[in-house]
């Protein structure tokens, strides 16, 4: 690893780590006007070379992929990093990860697998990760994202990955009427009132005919 990357990523780790809020986040958008530049700090802030003293907490790693988010479809180049995340411990870092890789758009695509898989999963902590991870798909899109919140409507999936998919239904525009069926299915079965009223308001909102047709009111 170039020392010169490990010095910009001791420095850009101290100011993701700063006390104040306000100084955090304009230290992220400041990365983020680096540009592509700044991408192989980032990346060594976030996997770090504990083995070699490399290693950063948890407040700058989290800094870095706020960063990465920033960067929007430019940070593409570290999708494969943001991906493994996607495994890590830390659950904000996971969640931050998700956002980045949705702001990538379709120069993400190579990560929808993991996204789904990480949807479908009984385990996902919390609501807001789950709904990152759907936002994520749909920002991706393509057939495969489409597929995954497909899945995620499914009974194999978590409650969380199931309202999160629904809630991320809309961002895929026209192409949200081929989840009508699985909706409509989701309504018909489930034994969670919550899961069915999101269903049943879904419907309404991209096809109010399949709904009145399926007797939804």
């Amino acid at each position: 690893m170039p020392s010169e990357v490990h010095d910009s990523a001791r420095r850009w780790a101290k100011r993701f780590d700063d006390p104040s809020m306000g100084s955090r986040g304009q230290a992220t958008h400041d990365a983020a006007r680096e540009g592509a530049d700044i991408l192989p700090t980032l990346v060594e802030i976030l996997i770090g070379r504990a083995e070699l003293g490399h290693s950063f907490n948890a407040t700058a790693r989290r800094g870095a992929v706020i960063a990465m988010r920033n960067l929007g479809e430019t940070a593409a180049p570290a999708k494969d990093t943001l991906v493994a995340v996607l495994g890590d411990e830390d659950a904000v870092l996971r969640l931050e990860a998700a956002a980045a890789l949705g702001a990538m758009g379709a120069k993400a695509s190579a990560a929808v697998p993991m996204l789904a898989e990480r949807l479908l999963r009984a385990d996902v902590p919390g609501l807001d990760e789950a709904f990152e991870l759907a936002k994520a798909l749909a920002n991706i899109g393509g057939e495969n994202a489409v597929q995954g919140l497909l899945r995620a409507l499914s009974g194999d999936a978590s409650l969380h990955g199931q309202i999160a998919a629904i809630s991320a239904i809309p961002q895929l525009g026209s192409g949200a009427i081929v989840a009508v069926p699985r909706l409509i299915e989701l309504w018909r079965t489930s034994s969670n009132n919550r899961l069915r009223e999101r269903c049943a308001a879904m419907l309404m909102r991209i096809d109010p005919t399949a709904a009145d047709r399926a007797g939804i009111r």
